[in-house]
């Protein structure tokens, strides 16, 4: 009624191209870095970070397999 179905349709498509950009855009950093030599970087903070974020994603875990089990 208002346009908003073309305007929708627009949104999709200007979406699904900035997520094939960022596609094209990993895929040639992966490459890069493969044919270059990869090395670690920032092993510190993201030991750090992976640490943090355990306890919180296992309690998420154990109440959504508390949920489940009991329905």
């Amino acid at each position: 009624m208002y346009g908003h179905a073309r305007i929708a349709f627009f949104s999709a498509g200007f979406e699904g191209a900035m997520i094939i950009l960022a596609a094209i855009y990993i895929i040639y950093e992966c490459v890069h870095k493969w044919l270059t030599g990869l090395h670690l970087e920032n092993l510190r903070y993201g030991t750090l970070l992976t640490a943090a974020a355990d306890p919180p994603n296992h309690l998420v875990y154990a109440a959504l397999v508390k949920r489940v089990d009991h329905g």
